[in-house]
């Protein structure tokens, strides 16, 4: 009886000689063949991540495993960052098969949602929400309408300039607002003729 041990290394099939030696008070009958092929059943796995973002991988750890082991994985994404999936054959938990495999999870940076809200007298440009990666900043161009001026502008911890307001870096969803008011108008209505004193005026005083 041949046994094969399992040595724990990552091998190719093998073809294998083996020296027959009857013991004592035995002959050795006829050989018709002494070769036989050895199939190894340990295989490696590998563990990488990929995508724009970033995060940790747990569970089984990367080495050589035998076909039909449990495997078991996570990926924990950091802040900011979102997990997608992990690459075709890998999973949470599965078996391992009978053949080496890479396990690649792929992490993408997170976006959020930069919505612009203008009050009434003007606007703000773009007017649709916006799509920002996390840490990222964007810009508004605040335009109020004629008569009108920009009265206040303020979320997403930015800071206005002239008429672009930029935000700080957005870590979450958040809005932009902006309010406009009246520009004061002087009124020209009024005579610019000084006001006259008739003759007749009189004015009464006490002592």
């Amino acid at each position: 009886v041949v046994t094969p041990v399992n040595d724990a290394v990552v091998e190719g099939s093998e073809t294998v000689t083996l020296n027959l030696t009857a013991d004592a008070t035995y002959t050795l009958g006829a050989v018709t063949s002494a070769e036989g092929t050895i199939v190894d059943n340990d295989f490696l796995l590998s563990l990488a991540t990929a995508g724009t973002g970033s995060g940790t991988l747990g569970g089984s750890a990367a080495g050589v495993y035998s076909a039909g082991a449990s495997i078991t994985l996570s990926a924990t994404p950091d802040a900011g960052s979102n997990f997608v999936g992990w690459s075709a054959g890998c999973s949470a938990s599965f078996a391992m098969p009978a053949s080496n495999l890479n396990c690649t999870a792929t992490f993408t940076i997170a976006s959020h949602t930069v919505t612009p809200s203008a009050g009434a007298n003007g606007s703000l440009s773009p007017a649709t929400p916006q799509s920002v990666s996390h840490g990222a900043t964007t810009s508004f161009t605040v335009a109020p309408h004629a008569g009108f001026g920009i009265g206040t502008v303020g979320g997403c911890g930015g800071a206005l300039v002239g008429s672009t307001y930029t935000t700080g870096a957005v870590l979450a969803d958040c809005t932009v607002s902006a309010t406009f008011a009246d520009i004061a108008v002087p009124d020209t209505s009024l005579s610019s003729t000084p006001p006259t004193l008739s003759a007749s005026s009189s004015a009464t005083f006490g002592f």
